[in-house]
């Protein structure tokens, strides 16, 4: 039975120290992230209970028993949302970019091959 409970202690002492350590700070209530990880590395029972109890982002479970929707939570300003290609401004800048060079790359071979040709022709048959 004590061997049992120290199974248990230790799944949960880990689980807390890697969960701590891979989430955003932005995200973590009530101490830094450095903070959490010291607690529930020199303190593993205390530690691990205050983690999930305390430290942990919360997370709405019920968004559909809600009348008001609830905002996102504000992005830290060192960290941006990820942005879909189409709505990128750089991306319409890029395609832009490359019409205008393809179009480009178009108009140098037709004057190459009018060059050619007229040299074609300025040969003449020989």
């Amino acid at each position: 039975m004590p061997f049992l409970i120290f199974i248990v202690l230790t799944v949960v002492w880990l689980y807390a120290l890697v969960e701590a350590i891979s989430t955003d700070e932005s995200l973590m209530r009530n101490l830094p992230k450095m903070a959490w990880v010291i607690l529930i590395v020199l303190a593993p029972p205390v530690g691990s209970i205050a983690w999930f109890i305390a430290g942990r982002p919360q997370v709405d479970r019920s968004p559909l028993l809600r009348e008001d929707p609830v905002p996102p939570k504000q992005i830290s300003a060192n960290r941006q949302r990820p942005v879909g290609p189409e709505d990128s401004p750089q991306f319409n800048t890029y395609i832009e970019e490359r019409r205008r060079l393809q179009l480009w790359e178009d108009e140098l071979a037709r004057r190459e091959k009018e060059i050619r040709l007229r040299e074609q022709e300025d040969q003449g048959p020989e």
